[in-house]
């Protein structure tokens, strides 16, 4: 038991705990793909697994004990019968060592002891799960590559909530919020399309029952080299479909398709309560929309700018300067180096500009000098805001000072009241 009791989880080389789990686990259901079911090949399976299980206990991995216990139920359920009566026993040293991992004071026991509803591995995961239906629905286009944790984080994170993610905390959330409904829909028809075609092969059946349940407590779908196990048990799918010809029926096919439909329903069912974001392919829109940000500055907002926004209420933040398009009227804020487009003009807007840089650009100042009225406030960023380094600044911006009557306002970065920010 010695060997259970580590003081650091087991990775294995790979990128966390959960991924090398989550390998181990389609390993141990592989290992009974190997052919042989006499007295000998039994008891080699057997042995084999006791070390796979072993070896998952010291990854720690709750998600991976939990897909292995789906993966195996799946994989008993496809196939009735997987083991003759003379295995029997052989199972059940398996069954009972596994029992034995769970409940044993080693890294896995150790942690499956300190779980509660109330642990911060799980409640963080809920409140992550329970946002996705709005993330779905508000961007029908999806929030981009990479972008899933960030949009969490802007626009539906709880706002005293300060928890940094890089991802969903799951490889079909990630996923499903980065793409568009067109993606969704042709993973959700992917998956169901293995699943129906796999349930031919028992084994194979487990093993990707295994995988879509580990993907849904970590995201390592990226590691691509984890693909290899599943990927490859749809080999022998295609060995027996090809010689027995046990295709789908369209009835099968239909159920596939109704199942896709109805989890899409289900999903935006539960993404129309309380949302009141909207994102396009240039903007997005809080609320019934009101000040136009333009292209807002992690720098000057902090990471978590959409926080900001939602505090306010009303806010369309221009992603780009095509969002920027029906901003005819009203208040539009800068922020930092803010990119504007050669030849581009705000003639009917107020414009506030948090933190400019020292120096503007051509196409900056033309912005700048269109405006109906401007007002600059200088930050934490900026603490040179004397009115001789303003005066300077206007100087050497190509801004005339008598065109900017709110230039030399200084406002520290800790005294911004964002929700109640002046009109220039």
């Amino acid at each position: 038991m010695m060997l259970l009791a580590t003081a650091m989880r087991a990775t294995f080389g790979f990128s966390n705990p959960n991924a090398a789990g989550a390998l181990l686990t389609m390993v141990a259901l592989a290992v009974w793909s190997l052919p042989g079911k006499s007295r000998w090949a039994m008891a080699l399976k057997v042995m084999m697994t006791i070390v796979v299980i072993i070896l998952i206990a010291m990854t720690a991995s709750r998600g991976a004990l939990i897909a292995l216990l789906a993966g195996g139920a799946a994989w008993w359920l496809a196939a009735g019968r997987p083991v003759p009566r003379k295995g029997w026993p052989f199972v059940a040293v398996a069954a009972l060592f596994l029992g034995v991992m769970i409940v044993v004071p080693g890294t896995m026991g150790k942690r499956l002891a300190c779980t509660s509803p109330q642990e911060p591995s799980i409640t963080s995961r809920v409140e992550v799960y329970r946002a996705i239906p709005k993330l779905l629905l508000s961007a029908p286009g999806g929030w981009g590559s990479g972008q899933a944790a960030a949009a969490y984080e802007n626009w539906f994170q709880l706002e005293n909530d300060t928890r940094h993610y890089k991802n969903l905390l799951s490889t079909h959330g990630t996923w499903f919020v980065e793409w568009g409904w067109m993606l969704r829909l042709l993973y959700l028809m992917g998956w169901g399309a293995v699943l129906l075609l796999a349930w031919r092969v028992p084994v194979s059946f487990g093993i990707w029952v295994a995988w879509g349940t580990a993907s849904c407590f970590s995201h390592f779908g990226k590691e691509w080299s984890l693909w290899m196990i599943p990927i490859g048990s749809l080999f022998f799918v295609a060995w027996k479909l090809r010689n027995n010809a046990q295709m789908p029926s369209w009835r099968q096919w239909g159920w596939v398709c109704g199942s896709v439909i109805g989890v899409a329903l289900l999903l935006t069912a539960l993404g129309l309560s309380g949302n009141t974001i909207r994102k396009s392919a240039h903007s997005i829109v809080v609320g019934r929309g009101g000040d136009h940000f333009y292209y807002p500055d992690e720098r000057v907002l902090g990471t978590a700018w959409g926080k900001i926004m939602r505090e306010r209420g009303n806010v369309i933040v221009a992603t780009d300067w095509e969002g920027m398009k029906q901003a005819v009227s009203g208040r539009i804020v800068f922020s930092g180096n803010a990119p504007v487009p050669m030849g581009v003009s705000l003639p009917g807007c107020s414009l506030l500009w948090i933190n400019p840089p020292p120096e503007l650009d051509e196409a900056q100042r033309k912005v700048v000098l269109s405006v109906r009225k401007s007002l600059f406030l200088w930050g934490q960023f900026r603490t040179d805001a004397n009115p001789r380094a303003l005066r300077a600044w206007a100087a050497q911006s190509g801004v005339m000072w008598a065109d900017l009557p709110g230039t030399g306002l200084y406002v520290p970065g800790d005294k911004l009241d964002w929700a109640g920010l002046p009109l220039p």
